[in-house]
């Protein structure tokens, strides 16, 4: 992936597009070296995981599953309303 230099004062910044940035979690400071002749950016100091926002998700709802605690809260709103089984029209369906 291509990227622009950006020249600030005397030194330079690595613009990262946000496609990466969204991969990474850097937080604000980072660390910087030179390894066999490539850049290395890390986060200064360890932050959460990666993709985090959903993680356990899987398994709480095998948990759920299996104690047979999935069930709808409100189990009389499961139906039609009135308007879906008198006024809605389906187009193609069951026809032809």
């Amino acid at each position: 992936m291509k990227t622009q230099m950006i020249k600030i004062g005397d030194a330079q910044a690595v613009c990262i597009p946000p496609a990466l940035l969204g991969e990474l979690s850097l937080g604000e400071e980072v660390e910087i070296s030179l390894e066999d002749g490539h850049l290395s950016i890390r986060p200064l100091r360890p932050l959460l995981p990666l993709r985090t926002t959903r993680a356990g998700w899987v398994e709480a709802a095998q948990r759920m599953t299996a104690a047979q605690d999935d069930a709808l809260l409100d189990p009389e709103l499961t139906g039609q309303s009135e308007f879906d089984q008198q006024e809605w029209v389906w187009e193609g369906v069951g026809e032809g």
